[in-house]
């Protein structure tokens, strides 16, 4: 992991590289050019420096007086003034008691393009349906839902609004296990309107799913278990600056990775899974076969 994380986000990363782009494009380059501007706008030079290097700024009006000085265009200036809106105050999650690195991981999640998700044997979160959810959070025990349990359920719904937001949702693209479609997770009933869930799913356009048949035999996933794989969007040059991210679980925790050849070893493991997945009209055709079979 990086070790500076904690103090940056991607807005706040992307904020600072597109600052700076503009102050230099102004004419203000170098520390002389930093003291200029400290000079006209009265924001210190510290605070110039804090905000290019991702760690954000208290102020929204000193962002737009950076904005005006260096004459950026309306439509530039509102996109970065709505990511100033993203590094300021804490996401929606803070309500929860989660763990430290999830809190991180969900701040990416939310400025993500793209979502690669592998998921061997049960439905992915961002695509259960809430009384599957239930299932596993009580790891199947009957009876009513305490205030632990409701509360952990609500997270995992809100969490699914990344995926519907009006402007940019990310393209999800999960690939799955046969087993996830077979096993009766809270039994047949439930488990088959989760399926139905996953059908509703595929109908979005920013929503792919397939499945690797058991019939596969052994393939990359049977090891590496299931795991998450962000890609973040390119700044306003066309260029993209944030490595992809990797969050992968295990039995005792999660964590997320950025080291180059971490990353790289995810992303090839995901690629070769994929590449032994159905095609997403055949997964879906499976998907409702398994529906239909649990329903009979």
């Amino acid at each position: 992991m990086a070790a500076d994380k904690a103090n940056t986000s991607p807005p706040g990363l992307r904020l600072g590289r597109e600052l700076r782009r503009l102050r230099e494009a102004a004419g203000y380059v170098g520390r002389r050019g930093v003291e200029q501007v400290s000079a006209v706008t009265k924001i210190s030079t510290a605070t110039i420096y804090r905000a290019e290097k991702g760690e954000g700024v208290k102020k929204e009006r000193d962002v737009q007086a950076l904005l005006d000085l260096y004459h950026a265009s309306p439509e530039r200036a509102a996109a970065l003034v709505e990511l100033v809106r993203q590094t300021k105050g804490p996401g929606w999650w803070a309500e929860y008691d989660i763990p430290p690195h999830l809190g991180l991981y969900l701040g990416m999640e939310q400025v993500a393009q793209e979502i690669w998700w592998f998921e061997p044997q049960l439905t992915p979160g961002l695509l259960q349906a809430e009384d599957y959810a239930r299932t596993i959070i009580t790891a199947g025990k009957p009876g009513p839902d305490d205030a632990e349990t409701v509360s952990k359920i609500r997270f995992r719904m809100n969490r699914q609004t990344v995926l519907f937001r009006a402007e940019r949702p990310p393209l999800l693209q999960v690939v799955m296990g046969e087993e996830a479609l077979r096993r009766p997770i809270g039994g047949p009933t439930i488990q088959a309107a989760q399926l139905e869930r996953l059908l509703e799913a595929v109908g979005l356009r920013n929503v792919s799913v397939r499945v690797v048949p058991v019939a596969v035999g052994f393939y990359r996933g049977v090891s590496t278990g299931p795991f998450e794989v962000l890609h973040f969007p390119p700044d306003s040059d066309g260029v993209v600056y944030e490595p992809p991210t990797v969050y992968a679980e295990s039995f005792a925790s999660g964590g997320y990775f950025d080291n180059i050849t971490e990353v790289a070893r995810y992303t090839t493991a995901f690629e070769d899974i994929r590449g032994c997945a159905l095609s997403e009209s055949d997964s879906q055709a499976l998907i409702k076969q398994a529906a239909e079979a649990l329903r009979a």
